[in-house]
């Protein structure tokens, strides 16, 4: 499976004003809305009603919009119980917390992960995030004082670099996960880069345990090559039996909650996850490979707009 991480990106603020230390639904839904324009074949009528959502679209085979921000499963996936809503190959994750406030000139970095047929679109993707920032601007992320109420702060964005660009290509296969030890590492840590929203019991997890981590990254590691490369043969319940083993050091982990507004499905609703840092002791040297690609490709709701992202690091 193609992996793509693009590094050194940035988003300049055109304008001053209040600020989500979270943009990244916003940020998510002003790209989606500028590439779905861009590309779409049916008219705005017919967009604006019955294609709203892209599933079942007769164009999405050679559609770069619907293949990247709202893909069906490939035809012939082996997709699992569960997953019917195809994982988006793209994670799109502005740097996390942000100032309560921002001033013109300000840059708020970026990082973009492209799986497979991302990937292969990485120019035009590019090309659509900048499009979008210098198009639409920042809104649904403000609520600066003295507005009266009359509608969202709208701050362009200019895309450009933080840094010089790092690009990593990996071609993600299954002997990276082929780690037979039971060799354990003394601690974990694992430092949460965004918030981070996971269903334990259906309900999202406000205290999520290593074993949940771990769930989370089996499931979208394992989806992603079912979607998008080959199925992987693993033994899930004894990696998820090794977790249960894991013993917790330090639990910093701590609820976190913003306000998300949807342009297109116009609705409101609360964000609920968790945010901060958290230790392990003894984790087998088996499991790490799957936390540490979880972390990186995203796990949970929202990912493609950056939630779920995390670091590993070793005592």
């Amino acid at each position: 499976m193609n992996i793509l991480e693009i590094d050194g990106l940035g988003l300049e603020c055109q304008a001053a004003g209040r600020i989500w230390p979270w943009i990244g639904p916003a940020f998510r839904g002003m790209v989606a809305k500028t590439f779905k324009d861009s590309v779409c074949r049916h008219s705005v009528p017919e967009r604006e009603s019955h294609w709203i959502a892209c599933r079942g679209c007769p164009y999405m085979a050679d559609c770069s919009y619907g293949q990247t921000l709202e893909p069906d499963p490939p035809s012939g996936a082996a997709v699992r119980r569960g997953q019917a809503d195809a994982a988006r190959p793209l994670v799109l994750a502005p740097a996390f917390p942000l100032p309560e406030e921002v001033r013109a000139g300000t840059v708020i970095p970026l990082r973009l992960v492209l799986i497979g047929v991302a990937a292969e679109r990485v120019n035009q993707i590019l090309e659509v995030v900048d499009l979008a920032g210098r198009s639409k601007g920042l809104h649904n992320c403000f609520d600066g004082p003295g507005r009266g109420g009359h509608g969202p702060e709208r701050i362009p964005l200019r895309l450009g670099r933080t840094t010089a660009l790092a690009q990593r290509s990996c071609q993600l296969t299954s002997h990276h996960f082929a780690v037979d030890s039971a060799v354990c590492v003394p601690e974990v840590r694992v430092a949460l880069t965004s918030p981070l929203a996971i269903s334990v019991q259906n309900e999202i997890s406000l205290s999520p345990r290593f074993g949940d981590l771990l769930a989370a990254s089996l499931r979208i590691v394992s989806h992603l090559f079912s979607l998008y490369d080959q199925p992987l043969e693993v033994d899930f319940d004894r990696l998820k039996q090794l977790a249960e083993c894991v013993t917790p050091v330090s639990s910093g982990f701590r609820p976190y909650s913003q306000p998300i507004t949807s342009n297109r499905a116009r609705q409101k609703h609360t964000f609920r996850g968790v945010v901060g840092t958290s230790s392990y002791r003894d984790v087998p040297r088996s499991l790490l490979p799957w936390l540490e690609w979880g972390g990186r490709l995203h796990v949970g709701e929202r990912r493609i707009a950056g939630a779920g992202g995390w670091q590993v690091s070793f005592a």
